[in-house]
């Protein structure tokens, strides 16, 4: 060995020699046993979220919806449109004694999916408004497989300002739910889960951070315009939407409902609604069917940076600039003028407009707030009595069922001359249509079915299916239809309501 490599090697290790003597001398032990297990039981319940999912899983649904969307379509005589370039009518379809082209109506069925969460016993489940909003009819499905429909799910109210829909499923015994944690608590880095069926997924699980608090302004197509999201990077695609999202213990902190994506697909930015002012939705949901609202009729706009410059109000750390009042408003009766600042409601700091938007439209009607306002060089308080917000309702037409043969199928019959080829005995009846969104459509029944029993009922003519058709139509468990397709036999559970 070189001796300057000797030198050096004895030097590294007389440094090691005397930091570690210095360690022992003052006092230095290492963590005892039980130490180092509670802190692996920290880092093992910090980041090992398997229990959390396996005591949650069950409370998570499916939520489809169907949903009737009227159309108007154009029915033309000769099946083209060469009278379109012709201004005067010389050449159409009227100068050779036939009809115009004619504009009909339609209609057709639109199904959506999401999930949903059960947040009580009694069978509430928590969706959103743009999965369920306007449907006429809701499944959901829980993880064993159960499936409520029809009329065993209610569909309770929803709040399209939020984005906040509340099912009720009529079940005989208790349901399994998920507990309420409390999303103004919830701080960026933290962990958060989401549990979901993304892209028909169902019972996905992912996870990731909470990104940020208190987002808004966020363009979505479905809204809503109350926005004060949670923004996470867990994984949330399209049919994450109603969705819980949940904090390492376990606890519901929002709503999953909305991603921001130039592919329309997950990029690690998601918003998810905060489960308290959910909650508040959903309660008033479930207590009257509506949500009431306050609000002082008042335009407002952030005070940014350069405005605090420009108006002199360096002093304030956050606020709100009054751009304008509504005649006869609180807002007005309470004296506040254009320019003014608010910085304070009831001694609390501003933030921004929507946050203060929330804040007002969640008290109670006739409730006195206080406000601290900058005016020029001066400080007022001006108190306000909120009224409640009658937002101009805009009529929903009701969707009533068109009547129409029973389970939604009409049904012809075969002769013996027709059957021969069937390998049939006699008569036998055959789906001629089926009632797009009706039960038989959606048992998966199609036309050319040759139905041979329904129920205990063996079919062999219309009078046949007539009698099972009476002595089912009351039912309320799946009814077994067995037909046969293309040569072979098949079996599908219809259910009749």
């Amino acid at each position: 060995m070189k001796k300057g490599k000797f030198f050096k090697l004895s030097s590294i290790f007389l440094l090691i020699s005397a930091y570690t003597q210095s360690f022992f001398l003052s006092g230095f032990s290492f963590p005892d046993s039980s130490e180092v297990l509670s802190e692996e039981n920290r880092l093992q319940s910090e980041y090992s979220f398997s229990e959390v999912v396996e005591n949650s899983m069950p409370a998570v649904v499916s939520v489809i919806a169907e949903k009737r969307v009227e159309f108007t379509y154009t029915v033309n005589p000769f099946g083209i449109m060469p009278f379109s370039m012709d201004p005067l009518g010389i050449f159409g379809p009227r100068s050779f004694g036939f009809e115009e082209p004619q504009q009909r109506k339609g209609e057709r069925f639109e199904k959506s999916e999401g999930s949903g969460f059960v947040i009580s016993s009694e069978g509430y489940v928590l969706t959103n408004n743009h999965i369920v909003g306007g449907s006429h009819r809701i499944s959901v499905v829980f993880p064993d497989g159960t499936v409520f429909e029809g009329r065993d799910v209610e569909l309770v109210g929803t709040d399209p300002q939020t984005d906040v829909a509340v099912l009720k499923i009529k079940s005989v015994y208790p349901l399994p739910c998920l507990e309420k944690g409390d999303s103004d608590e919830l701080k960026p880095g933290q962990w958060v889960i989401a549990i979901g069926s993304p892209l028909g997924f169902s019972q996905t699980v992912t996870a990731g951070i909470v990104s940020a608090v208190g987002r808004s302004e966020i363009p979505l197509p479905e809204g809503p315009s109350y926005q004060y999201f949670i923004q996470t990077d867990a994984s949330i695609n399209p049919g994450n939407s109603g969705g819980p999202l949940l904090d390492s213990r376990g606890n519901v902190v929002g709503i999953n409902t909305a991603i921001t994506s130039p592919t329309g697909l997950n990029i690690g930015i998601g918003f998810a609604i905060p489960i308290n002012m959910a909650s508040k939705i959903a309660d008033e949901l479930i207590d009257t069917g509506t949500v009431t609202r306050s609000y002082i009729g008042v335009m407002l706009e952030n005070l940014t940076f350069d405005l605090k410059i420009a108006m002199g109000a360096e002093d304030l750390q956050s606020g709100i600039i009054v751009t304008g009042t509504v005649k006869g408003s609180p807002s007005e009766k309470a004296g506040l003028i254009t320019g003014d600042i608010i910085y304070e409601v009831n001694s609390v700091p501003v933030q921004n407009v929507t946050s203060f938007r929330i804040d007002v439209s969640q008290r109670e009607p006739g409730e006195r707030i206080l406000l601290s306002v900058k005016r020029g060089n001066s400080d007022l308080n001006l108190e306000i009595f909120l009224e409640e917000f009658l937002q101009k309702e805009i009529p929903v037409p009701e969707v009533v069922d068109v009547a129409g043969p029973w389970l939604g199928i009409e049904i012809r019959e075969l002769d013996e001359r027709q059957t021969e080829n069937l390998n049939l005995s006699g008569k036998a009846v055959y789906v001629a249509q089926v009632r797009q969104g009706s039960a038989g459509h959606r048992a998966g029944l199609a036309q050319r079915d040759i139905i041979v029993k329904v129920g205990e009922i063996q079919i062999e003519s219309l009078a046949d299916y007539e009698r099972a058709a009476e002595l089912y139509k009351n039912g309320t468990k799946p009814l077994l239809f067995q037909v046969i397709r293309n040569g072979i036999n098949h079996f599908t559970a219809v259910r009749t309501e």
